[in-house]
């Protein structure tokens, strides 16, 4: 998904989405994970947070857990490959 060091095709970096998205993700399930969505119903641990498309990555949504000593852990996430293809077809304003 997002390479080491980046792709000659213009992936990010694993990197980069380490020190940008999942650093941001991760502070908000730090600071409000009691006030974000519930991911699995019934299961209130299990969170999300979604993303904005920023320069280089499209909009994610990164799912967590509540684990029983208060850490929370990442899970997965789901990206919106089809994002650049969007707005590709947007006309110039």
């Amino acid at each position: 998904m997002f390479p080491p060091g980046g792709s000659t095709t213009g992936r990010a970096s694993f990197e980069l989405f380490q020190q940008l998205m999942l650093r941001a993700a991760e502070m908000q399930f730090s600071l409000e994970f009691d006030d974000l969505p519930v991911a699995v119903e019934m299961v209130p641990g299990v969170r999300y947070v979604m993303t904005h498309a920023v320069p280089f990555f499209p909009p994610l949504i990164i799912y967590a857990v509540l684990m029983l000593d208060g850490t929370v852990e990442t899970l997965d996430l789901e990206v919106d490959e089809e994002y650049w293809d969007m707005i590709a077809e947007d006309p110039d304003d």
